[in-house]
């Protein structure tokens, strides 16, 4: 994930006509949140009332369509989800703050 200024993009790879599927980039996501599921069980929660993490999950759905059957998503829909992305990810960045300043305090290099 990339930040500028309070706003976090994903580093999406384009297929050579120019198209971004953001596939790889949720799936890359889930497997980042698989290495530290404690961690990440409070914002699953959260995300079932909020959806925060819905669209992650979608595009990670069509990723591995063998195991959720998920069908391919339309390119309209999938520009509508690649924002709603963009504009969840501050907020699930915002979820961990309290965690980071508590690891900050504690860590020895700071």
């Amino acid at each position: 994930v990339l930040k500028r200024n309070n706003e976090y993009y994903p580093f999406l790879y384009a297929d050579p006509d120019g198209k971004c599927s953001a596939n790889e980039w949720a799936y890359g996501f889930i497997l980042g949140m698989d290495l530290r599921r404690d961690a990440w069980k409070e914002m699953v929660e959260t995300s079932k009332q909020e959806g925060l993490l819905t669209p992650i999950l979608k595009l990670y759905s069509e990723y591995i369509p063998e195991v959720s059957g998920c069908q391919q998503i339309p390119a309209e829909e999938r520009e509508e989800i690649v924002t709603t992305i963009v504009s969840n990810l501050p907020k699930i960045y915002a979820h961990f703050e309290e965690e980071r300043e508590k690891n900050r305090k504690s860590s020895p290099l700071h």
